[in-house]
């Protein structure tokens, strides 16, 4: 984590004076705004050009109740439709011109024969009645994590979509979108 840099305060203060003195009015593009200033400080670029970006979805099984239906048939389904490019997933990265890398960290369902996925389990599918990771299970979710993102920058990708599959994803995706917008959910809260 040490490694990332914070953000170009100069960049960003320089592409908020841009966006401010485009002809519309201001702040009229809303988040959009401050997605561009976002972009601005990260890359450096007043006006950033096209970024290079991907998708990474990680798959995992965590109904943590007991309530895995379908013993996760339905989550390999749905990976084996995003291996094959199939999947919704699949649409909106060829719109971007993004690739997308599928990466099995917790499926109850074995993919080691699945073209396309790469398969580094921390857990097996669904506990039940149990927490989702113990301690372990989250140093070896953040390594991997990690080893994806170092990947990624070798790569020159600037940008990067984050999707789930499993059991009980929204449950994943609701608790990953909290993490990253903790401050702007806090600020909600209070109004």
């Amino acid at each position: 984590m040490s490694g990332i840099q914070a953000p170009d305060k100069e960049t960003m203060e320089a592409c908020r004076l841009y966006v401010d003195n485009l002809i519309k009015p201001i702040h009229s593009l809303g988040k959009l705004e401050d997605i561009a200033v976002r972009l601005a400080g990260i890359t450096g670029k007043i006006k950033p050009g096209k970024l290079n970006k991907a998708i990474v979805v990680m798959a995992g099984d965590t109904a943590v109740d007991g309530e895995n239906k379908t013993g996760g048939k339905t989550s390999l389904t749905e990976v084996q439709m995003v291996s094959r490019g199939l999947g919704t997933v699949s649409a909106v990265a060829r719109t971007l011109g993004a690739p997308v890398y599928l990466i099995d960290v917790g499926l109850e369902q074995n993919t080691n024969d699945i073209e396309g996925v790469l398969t580094n389990k921390v857990v097996y599918g669904t506990h039940r009645g149990n927490p989702a990771l113990d301690q372990d299970a989250v140093s070896a979710a953040i390594s991997i994590g990690m080893s994806v993102a170092r990947t990624l920058a070798v790569q020159g990708i600037q940008a990067v979509g984050l999707g789930n599959i499993g059991e009980r994803s929204l449950l994943s995706a609701l608790g990953v979108t909290a993490a990253i917008m903790k401050k702007e959910l806090q600020e909600n809260s209070l109004k």
